[in-house]
């Protein structure tokens, strides 16, 4: 099973929250191409442009401001607390996992053409990420113990 698929990857309750690259795709998508935007998202901005008493109410800017500022207050938290610091881990934890998933698909893929990336590359750094991705989860379980154990 990938870090991906494992429900307990990271700090109590992160887990549903928006990779860091779809929060800042999501906010360039605000400013450049508000249609873009997936719903819920797209209707409910689209509702406060409707409801915007001022030409320069823009909900649009403003929420990609937001999605910034949640951006960067995940990497670097006002408060240096434990749950801060782990949803900071958990956060740079989930895309890790994304991007070894890719890695371990585009090694499959590479293997099964014989083409010119070399396939036991790209597994090997999937499994050693898939390792570090381990000791991050373990850091994070530190950080904010599971109630249960």
């Amino acid at each position: 099973m990938s870090n991906t698929d494992s429900p307990t990857f990271g700090a109590p309750g992160q887990t549903e929250l928006p990779l860091l690259d779809v929060r800042a795709s999501n906010a360039r998508t605000a400013l450049d191409d508000p249609a873009g935007l997936p719903d819920p998202i797209a209707s409910q901005l689209a509702a406060a442009e409707a409801r915007a008493t001022s030409p320069d109410d823009n909900p649009y800017v403003a929420y990609a401001i937001d999605q910034l500022d949640e951006i960067i207050n995940i990497l670097n938290p006002a408060a240096y607390t434990r749950a801060a610091f782990a949803e900071t881990l958990t956060m740079l934890g989930r895309h890790l996992a994304e991007r070894c998933d890719e890695l371990a698909s585009n090694a499959e893929s590479a293997n099964e053409s014989g083409g010119e990336i070399d396939g036991t590359a790209l597994q090997a750094a999937a499994d050693l990420v898939s390792a570090a991705l381990d000791t991050l989860d373990e850091a994070i379980a530190v950080l904010v113990p599971d109630e249960e154990d």
